[in-house]
């Protein structure tokens, strides 16, 4: 006797949709994708994952969507970050906000200014004070909003800290906490 298993509508690909030879099948799959389309991180992820099951690309779609929510900063917010890392020559004596080393005239050094974009509403935003750091602290630094948030915290927070690689009273002192200023929009021609 064999046994065969079916598979859940939301559960199939488009592959297996398509051989079933029903276009109502395939116009439905490419109509609740359409539902999921509101904005543009979630059209990028759809349309790299267009094939796959529903389940799968929407559990995509949610998880991008939870990695990019602000809890503190924006709070409810989808942010993007644009972690503006940036590998320059000093021109002249630093402190490194981190450590509080000495970074001297024409060493690397690192600057770290980045740049949110809410996804819901468009506002863009830049670090109001950029920070400097020495090389060895480069991968230390914020790439989304749920790692800007922590640092943010741990400064904030920094008589709480034990990490001896940055001294957070430090860098305290230098920033105040993260703090952003919005951008204006550019106006279109």
């Amino acid at each position: 006797m064999m046994t065969t298993q079916v598979k859940l509508f939301e559960d199939m690909t488009l592959k297996e949709i398509n051989r079933l030879h029903n276009i109502y099948l395939v116009k439905k799959y490419n109509s609740e994708l359409s539902k999921y389309k509101i904005d543009k991180v979630a059209r990028e992820i759809i349309n790299s994952l267009y094939g796959e099951s529903l389940n799968d690309i929407l559990y995509a779609v949610e998880q991008s969507r939870l990695e990019n929510i602000s809890n503190d900063l924006f709070p409810g917010s989808s942010i993007i970050v644009y972690p503006g890392i940036k590998e320059v020559h000093a021109k002249k004596d630093y402190i490194c906000d981190f450590s509080g080393a000495r970074i001297s005239k024409g060493s690397l050094y690192v600057n770290y200014r980045p740049m949110l974009r809410n996804i819901s509403n468009g506002n863009t935003y830049v670090l109001k004070r950029t920070i400097k750091t020495e090389l060895s602290y480069e991968y230390d630094l914020p790439t989304n909003i749920s790692e800007l948030e922590e640092l943010n915290d741990r400064i904030m927070n920094y008589e709480y800290q034990d990490n001896y690689d940055i001294q957070y009273d430090h860098l305290y002192s230098q920033t105040g906490g993260l703090h952003f200023k919005k951008l204006g929009r550019r106006k279109k021609i």
